[in-house]
């Protein structure tokens, strides 16, 4: 994790390393990253927002509804 006010850099995730990833998870049954990572990739929410949500935010909805915390928006 960074420090604060340092300046960091990222690369984006390669799609098929991406697949490769969930494919591992859920090979060594570890169901719950297997989850959290596939959601993630697909929907761009961060960790923390992933967390937040509840099942029926979730389940039988067409649209996602997520409001990020306002303590991580400028962080």
């Amino acid at each position: 994790m960074a420090k604060k006010n340092q300046m960091t850099t990222c690369s984006a995730l390669e799609w098929a390393d991406a697949l490769k990833l969930i494919e591992y998870l859920k090979a060594t049954e570890e169901y719950r990253f297997t989850w959290l990572a596939g959601f993630g990739f697909y929907s761009g929410l961060r960790i923390s927002d992933i967390l937040s949500l509840r099942w029926n935010q979730i389940l039988n909805c067409q649209v996602l509804d997520v409001r990020e915390r306002e303590d991580e928006k400028n962080s």
